[in-house]
Formats: structure tokens, sequence, C-alpha cells
């Protein structure tokens, strides 16, 4: 039986973070090639207004595993992609329709091509368009503890990847490398606390504060370990654990200049254990990852070794950034 084509529409709801549900991210499907969805700004108390942004293309056009054409969701922090068969007719609701939707309130509008937005997306964009107070302003250029992100490469280009794919040398855990692609699901990390409570959610990640990468896809956190990589001979970087839990060699080291880590400032990232950098020099994989470069830890900070955040989620600061923590 053929399946029916599915309609994207977005939904954005602000969800009391008790009733917030896990991300599905197995379920993740890559962006259309106009673009990857670049930034979201989401507030992460359920007393605020919903606070966020999307730019740069579309979503995709069906998520993984929709069985039939029965309305569903993927959740991704607090906003909701919904799907629907074309036999149904998405209409602009209060509240979501389907048994497997869930919003405490929502504005829903068309993703399809030459389709009005309507009225609470016109609404949506005056309101992120009037200018906010200098404070919100650096707030929201701060990196925050729970937010799920890219990290890109500034000197090759390439963003921090994994997948289910484990070394054949070295360590035999799962591998981690670089690629190209803006628009892969499987280069999303999470940023965690290096210890149980030591990184509230939507708190700013403070240049030199040991946090945990952990691969959303996978639950893994990166590591690294005294194991040769297998192209360049520098130390292996490998993603280990299981959801999200793992060791001490999971710690990273945030080096940045100034009091809090910025989203369009270029970074390093410090293993605490061993004190390599993580890093990219340009070697590629063959099969079955041909193309994807290698990445490893070297032991001096040089341009090999600077990252930027770039497209995901980014928690709303929960407290004043300006207020303090001074650098370390």
């Amino acid at each position: 039986m053929r399946r029916p084509n599915l309609q994207l529409r977005w939904a954005a709801s602000l969800l009391p973070l008790g009733a917030a549900p896990d991300f599905p991210w197995r379920s993740l499907v890559r962006p259309r090639k106009r673009g990857p969805i670049k930034t979201l700004l989401v507030s992460p108390a359920p007393s605020q207004s919903p606070l966020w942004k999307a730019g740069g293309g579309s979503p995709p056009r069906r998520p993984n595993g929709n069985a039939g054409g029965a309305p569903c969701w993927l959740a991704i922090g607090y906003l909701h992609w919904f799907c629907q068969s074309r036999i149904g007719r998405w209409r602009r609701r209060k509240r979501p329709v389907g048994p497997s939707c869930r919003s405490s309130a929502g504005a829903m509008w068309s993703a399809g091509r030459g389709r009005a937005a309507g009225p609470a997306l016109l609404g949506l964009l005056l309101t992120l368009l009037v200018p906010g107070s200098g404070a919100a302003k650096t707030g929201a250029r701060l990196v925050t503890c729970g937010s799920v992100l890219k990290l890109f490469n500034t000197q090759h280009r390439v963003r921090l990847h994994s997948h289910d794919i484990k070394y054949g040398s070295g360590s035999g855990q799962q591998s981690v490398t670089g690629v190209e692609a803006s628009d892969d699901a499987n280069s999303y990390w999470r940023i965690r606390g290096g210890s149980e409570g030591g990184c509230p959610r939507g708190s700013p990640v403070r240049c030199g504060q040991a946090v945990r990468l952990t691969h959303v896809l996978t639950g893994k956190n990166l590591h690294t370990h005294h194991f040769p990589s297998p192209l360049s001979n520098n130390q292996e970087v490998s993603a280990f654990g299981e959801d999200g839990e793992g060791d001490d060699l999971d710690l990273w080291t945030v080096r940045c200049s100034g009091q809090h880590w910025e989203r369009e400032a270029a970074v390093r990232f410090q293993h605490v254990g061993t004190s390599v950098f993580l890093s990219v020099t340009g070697e590629q994989y063959g099969s079955p990852i041909r193309g994807q470069h290698e990445v490893h830890g070297m032991p001096s900070a040089n341009t090999h070794n600077t990252w930027k955040a770039m497209e995901g989620i980014f928690i709303k600061p929960s407290v004043d950034p300006s207020a303090g923590h001074d650098e370390l």
C-alpha cells in the first residue's frame, strides 16, 4: 500500500519543564537542501512567553517512522513539528489535534510555498523585531547549559559528528569525525555539566568551566584517552558511555576569552584528564565513512582546534549573565 504524502506544519509551544518530553532524536531527519534551521531561542521558564526564532530553510518533508498518515510529532526542546496526511487539512488552532500531540499553547501555520503565515506568525515576528534591553541582547548571544547545538571547526570547516560506527583500531569505541554537511542530524551535541547540578538548565557556560558534550542521537559523551588516532597518530577522540553516563574522561574545559562562551566567538575545548585540545587536521577516512575528517586531540593550542557554535537550540539564559562569575 502506497504511503500518503505528508505535509509538515510547525507549532511553537511552551511546556512546563516537568511536562516536556525527552528528545526523540532518533526520529529526527535532515532538513531540505535549502538549509537547516539555524537558530532557536527557547525560554526555559514556563512563566515566560515563548521566545524563539527559526531561520534558514524549511523543515523536513517527512519524519522517519511515521505510520500511515496519522498525526505525529517530534519534540525538539519546546519546539514541535507536526505532520499529517494530505487527506486531512491543517488549519490554525489554539491546540493541535491528534492523540499524540502535546502542547499547552501554540500557533500553527503552513510551511507550504506561497501560503500565508497568518496573524500568529506575524505577531511573533513583530515581537522578535522589537528592540530589547542590553542585558537581553547579551544573553541571547550566549551558549547556555542544556542547549543542543552543532560545533563548527573554523579552520577545516567541518562539524563535529558521531554515529553508531566503531573504530577498527585503538579503543574500538564509537567514532567521532568531522563532516562538511550542515544538515546532518548526527552532528547535534547537548551541553551538560561536569557534575550533578553543576550546569543548571539555562545558565550561561563560563569560560574555564568543565562541561560534557553528549551526542544526542546515541547518548554517548565526547571522550578521549591515551590511544593513538587511526590516521594522524594523535590522541584518539571517541564517544563513550550509555544514556549520557560515562566517566571522568568525558570532561572538557571551555577555553575562551571574556566571562562566558559567546555563540559568535571561537572557543577551544581542552580535555580535563589529558590536557589535549579537540582538533581537526584534515585527514579523511575511506569506506564506510568516506570523506569524513578525523577528529583527535592535540597537545597544543593552534588554528586546528578552534570551534564555533552553529545550528541548534539555545536555551534562553535564566540568570543575568552580567552578574556573578569572574573570568577563570
